[in-house]
């Protein structure tokens, strides 16, 4: 029967890259019995796009709205700018609002929304 086989070369996933990886298959007595072949290709996938401080907030009408922003999250290419931002909080108008942001790489873009609510504030007594 079969003793045992290995694959040759290990695949490395911190950078895109294609490579062929052979499969060997060995007999108890050292002799080589099959070789398989598989290519291998490490591709860039999106980027992740990561909200910073809650997804979901309230403020009270007139109040500005602090948005803490994101950040993009790179795969190792060193290819990502800042993360850009859709939209804005209107602190005058009531309601629930949203602002998206994105994050951009070669490989495609990402999205990421903060959903803010504006609201009266607590009724005062003049």
């Amino acid at each position: 029967g079969l003793l045992d086989w290995s694959a040759l070369p290990p695949v490395d996933t911190s950078s895109p890259n294609s490579l062929r990886r052979t499969y060997t298959c060995l007999k108890r007595d050292g002799v080589t019995v099959l070789e398989l072949h598989r290519d291998v290709v490490v591709t860039e996938g999106l980027p992740r796009c990561a909200l910073l401080g809650p997804s979901r907030s309230s403020v009270v009408i007139g109040e500005s709205f602090v948005d803490l922003g994101a950040c993009c999250v790179d795969q190792g290419q060193q290819d990502l700018g800042a993360a850009g931002i859709i939209g804005s909080i209107n602190p005058w108008r009531s309601g629930l609002q949203s602002k998206v942001m994105s994050c951009i790489s070669p490989a495609g873009i990402s999205f990421e929304s903060r959903k803010v609510r504006v609201d009266d504030g607590p009724l005062q007594t003049l």
